[in-house]
């Protein structure tokens, strides 16, 4: 499995052209959000990383306004800290930025992702990186780059990152 900057290279994208196609992409989303559904169990997997105290936090290069349709309401209301529409290869300055806004060491935190540049951007400010089994990368692919902890299913972000959940 390639990252993205090296899939970008073998295609021949332009990198001028990268942020006109990113764009695209977050538009034709926000156009078809409402077709778009949580995986199975994340509802109550971010209730239960609430309830134990957790801050939560979303840094994705999608639009704000998608994430909060995706998650709805209610989900929506559990996130701290919303640092949304990064560049594809800027979340580690987003990262920085929920770190600082929440006056948070990065060893204190984790980024739990499902792609190769998810690994790199917390890598980069020096925090855990927890790969999951669902989502756009292939699971072997994460697993690959020796994530801090590995989520085979849904329900391991409560066991594993708040203890369990009732």
């Amino acid at each position: 499995m390639l990252d993205a900057k090296t899939l970008i290279q073998q295609l021949g994208v332009p990198a001028w052209k990268i942020p006109i196609m990113a764009a695209h992409v977050r538009k034709l989303m926000g156009q078809q959000i409402d077709q778009i559904p949580l995986f199975a169990g994340i509802d109550e997997q971010l209730h239960c990383l609430a309830r134990s105290g957790a801050t939560l936090a979303v840094v994705s290069s999608n639009a704000e306004q998608n994430i909060r349709r995706v998650l709805g309401p209610k989900n929506a209301a559990l996130f701290a800290y919303y640092e949304c529409g990064a560049a594809i290869f800027g979340k580690a300055s987003r990262l920085k930025t929920v770190l600082r806004k929440g006056n948070i060491a990065p060893a204190q935190a984790i980024l739990v992702g499902d792609e190769i540049r998810d690994q790199h951007a917390a890598a980069q400010v020096q925090m855990a990186f927890g790969a999951v089994a669902w989502g756009y990368t292939s699971y072997t692919a994460l697993l690959d780059l020796a994530p801090t902890v590995a989520f085979d299913h849904v329900a391991q972000l409560g066991e594993k990152l708040a203890g369990g959940c009732p």
